[in-house]
């Protein structure tokens, strides 16, 4: 694979994780507001949702899902991301003659195309 192919295909993985990533927050963001909504909910209005001999039980099941929520926030895999921005920033400074030629980086990069390809 050619240099310029390398780098469009690495943009492209970026872009891609980044859309990723960003999908899983606002996913865990909108978990995490209904979990706060139902625990206010089992204290403001205890009838609301469940019977209100339930109230306990609505509470601890609010917690569970804003903290469904809250956890992936903090577990993403930003570090993939800034892996792959890495190694597109060596490509092109290796494009425009800013660092010579190394192989290290194309096994990095032959390794994320298997895994990409699921070989």
């Amino acid at each position: 694979m050619d240099m310029p192919a390398k780098i469009e295909f690495l943009k492209s993985a970026v872009a891609s994780q980044q859309i990723t990533l960003r999908l899983h927050a606002a996913l865990a963001a909108m978990l995490f507001v209904l979990g706060i909504t139902v625990v206010i909910l089992s204290f403001v209005n205890p009838g609301l949702i469940l019977p209100e001999t339930l109230k306990t039980g609505q509470t601890l099941g609010g917690i569970v899902i804003a903290a469904s929520g809250f956890i992936p926030i903090f577990f993403s895999r930003r570090d993939k991301i800034v892996a792959l921005r890495a190694l597109l920033n060596s490509y092109q400074h290796q494009q425009v003659g800013g660092l010579s030629p190394d192989a290290k980086l194309d096994q990095y990069f032959y390794q994320y195309l298997a895994m990409f390809l699921g070989d």
